[in-house]
């Protein structure tokens, strides 16, 4: 199976990530969508990569296309609440419906995190 993977952050981490995984982890993983606040981030990353995946506007359609999103965002401000979080509420519902949900591994800031939401 090919884990469908969403980049949230296309800047010095996000590249790293995407590169590493077009060159190293092909066989088991396909870029599926970038995401950037900064759209010229996205598309200078897009240039750079073989397999030119989309670039996307909206982090619920990232998300949609999405098994494991690796987001490497610049860190969030305190006490607010992530795009990423915002775009994970209005999906609640579709996968309830469809019974799945998404992983999230966050590496922005130095600091890893896992994260599995699955609705039940």
């Amino acid at each position: 199976m090919v884990v469908r993977v969403g980049l949230v952050g296309c800047g010095t981490i996000g590249s790293q990530l995407a590169r590493a995984l077009q060159r190293d982890y092909r066989h088991a993983a396909r870029l599926m969508a970038l995401h950037d606040s900064d759209r010229r981030r996205a598309e200078t990353l897009r240039r750079l990569l073989p397999t030119r995946p989309p670039i996307v506007s909206s982090l619920a359609d990232l998300i949609r296309r999405s098994d494991l999103i690796l987001e490497a965002a610049s860190p969030r401000i305190p006490g607010r609440r992530s795009e990423i979080e915002e775009a994970i509420d209005l999906l609640t519902r579709e996968w309830e419906e469809r019974g799945g949900g998404v992983r999230i591994v966050r590496v922005a800031g130095g600091v890893e995190q896992y994260q599995q939401v699955k609705v039940e």
